[in-house]
């Protein structure tokens, strides 16, 4: 259900079910997604608020997502963070 991109990692849920995949990936449903994500570098908190109320992708507004700061590693100027998205 939802997909792999190349860079990902995470469970991966087999289904022949269409109504149950439908249930759970169409936005209308609202079923919160988790993500962990790991960036080059330090986004700002201005950064992080406008992902907070929405940003526009390929001229569609996303959803508010939560987005804290998990770990920060000055060393290697990588930066983890949790986002969910509702």
């Amino acid at each position: 259900v939802g997909r792999l991109d190349m860079y990902t990692s995470g469970a991966l849920l087999l289904s022949n079910d269409g109504d149950l995949t439908n249930k759970l990936i169409h936005p209308s449903k609202e079923i919160d997604k988790t993500y962990r994500v790991t960036i080059d570098g330090f986004a700002n908190e201005d950064q992080l608020e406008r992902i907070r109320r929405g940003i526009k992708l390929d001229g569609v507004m996303t959803s508010p997502a939560i987005v804290e700061v998990s770990k920060i590693n000055k060393e290697k100027r990588k930066s983890i963070k949790t986002v969910i998205i509702m």
